[in-house]
This record gives C-alpha cells, structure tokens and sequence, in this order.
C-alpha cells in the first residue's frame, strides 16, 4: 500500500512542498533571532558581543590628523542610545576636563571612584549625568578606565537600558 502511496505524482508534490513551506518558516524564524556578533577592536584593545537585530556599529573619526578613532555600537530601535569606546592617552587631565564641562552649570556629575564595567568587572572611574535636552531622558555614564586606556561612554534611555547594560557586560579587556 505505502508502495503505491508513493508512486502516484501527487505524493511527491505534497512532499516537495511541505519541505519548502519548513525551509521558508526556519527561514522567517531565523531573522527574528538575528545574528550573534562579536567585533574585536585592536586598536582599543577589546571584544564585544551583540545581537545584530538589536545593535548596529559605526566607526566615527575623531580627529582626523592623529588617526583617533570611536567605536560606537548603537540601539537599533533608538539610535541617541548606545554604547562607545575610545582611546585616552595617558597626559589626559581627567580633573580639568570635569571642571571644564562643570563651569558653566550645564553639566553636574555624579562621580563614582570605585565603580565596574565589563565581563572582567573592570575598575573604572564612573562619571554619569542625566541629558535633559532631547525629547526623552537620558542617562549617560562614562567609564573612565586609565589602566587599559580606553573610555566607555553608555548613553541610554529606560527602554534600551537592559539591552545596553547586557552589551556592556558583554565587553572584554584584552591583557
């Protein structure tokens, strides 16, 4: 009977198309989960793993003459959110830039000496404020870390703060 099944055109045509009808539901269903990706920064000196559904990343020149770069990974849904790295050299005045941007009453910072970011939970100096100026708030912390010479700047509003903070946590120092 099973024999006879098979034989007749129209099995095969129910086959072929209940093969297609998975391939095409595997398919949408792949793109809801996105693609895990790890970008490595030797300039920075750091890894970072994100799924590329919820952060896309750009490189943005920071100065052109001495080749400064940023690395800015940013929320897909809202891009004023977003996580970034950059290089500090080691004559930077963290003090005076403070005072700087404190000086004229538009900045307030609330200064952290004692706190962590990153898979390593790595000590870093962090400096955070609330940016009052666009339609939503945002919280922004920057991670001041002067012994692997980078600074990490999280910038987020309440809806993408889970997903930033799980970005962040997902950074590694190379030693």
């Amino acid at each position: 009977m099973l024999k006879s099944i098979i034989k007749k055109p129209g099995f095969i045509l129910v086959a072929l198309g209940s093969v297609v009808f998975l391939l095409i539901v595997v398919m949408l269903s792949l793109q809801n989960f996105g693609v895990e990706t790890t970008y490595n920064s030797e300039e920075h000196g750091y890894t970072i793993k994100f799924n590329s559904n919820d952060i896309t990343y750009e490189t943005i020149l920071l100065d052109g003459k001495n080749r400064i770069y940023m690395d800015r990974f940013l929320a897909v849904k809202n891009r004023e959110c977003y996580i970034s790295v950059t290089s500090i050299g080691k004559d930077t005045n963290l003090e005076e830039t403070l005072e700087n941007f404190q000086s004229d009453g538009s900045y307030s910072f609330t200064i952290d000496e004692q706190g962590i970011y990153g898979a390593g939970n790595y000590p870093a100096r962090a400096i955070s404020y609330e940016d009052k100026a666009g339609k939503e708030t945002l919280q922004v912390t920057y991670y001041y870390d002067e012994a692997h010479g980078i600074f990490v700047t999280v910038c987020t509003d309440e809806k993408n703060r889970k997903l930033l903070s799980e970005v962040l946590k997902a950074l590694t120092i190379k030693e």
